[in-house]
């Protein structure tokens, strides 16, 4: 049995595609042109800081520091909330695995935390969690 589709529904069916895509990139540009500054550190420890810039760009977080590391920018989503806009990203590095991002952005500023995992074969899976605060970058 064959299933003919008439022009009609094709047109149909490119237009959802087409709507879906263009809400999608809509709702992730949210974020797009601002860059935020401030501290990042271990979750786990101290006053151990160090000095953090994260970019939002085409759709895509990026983080000067994690870069240093083989980092590249990654896609990344936005939802609204009551807390403010939350995000979410995950980067990549072709040699030293994969960090995902969760955060949150109120205003001029940012909170968010990253777990930078890479996974070995011979050896426990390195993992570190660490938390980011930032304001917009004037």
């Amino acid at each position: 049995m064959r299933y003919l589709i008439n022009k009609r529904n094709w047109s149909r069916f490119f237009l959802a595609v087409i709507l879906l895509f263009s809400y999608t990139y809509v709702e992730a540009a949210e974020l797009d042109g601002k860059i935020f500054v401030g501290p990042t550190g271990l979750q786990s420890s101290g006053p151990d800081e160090e000095q953090e810039e994260v970019s939002f760009n085409n759709g895509e977080l990026y983080s000067v520091t994690c870069a240093a590391w083989g980092f590249e920018a990654g896609a990344y989503s936005t939802e609204k909330s009551s807390d403010g806009l939350r995000f979410s990203a995950t980067t990549m590095s072709p040699d030293d695995g994969k960090i995902v991002w969760e955060g949150v952005v109120r205003g001029d500023e940012i909170e968010a935390t990253y777990t930078w995992t890479k996974e070995r074969w011979w050896w426990s899976d390195a993992r570190q969690v660490k938390w980011f605060k930032g304001k917009l970058k004037q």
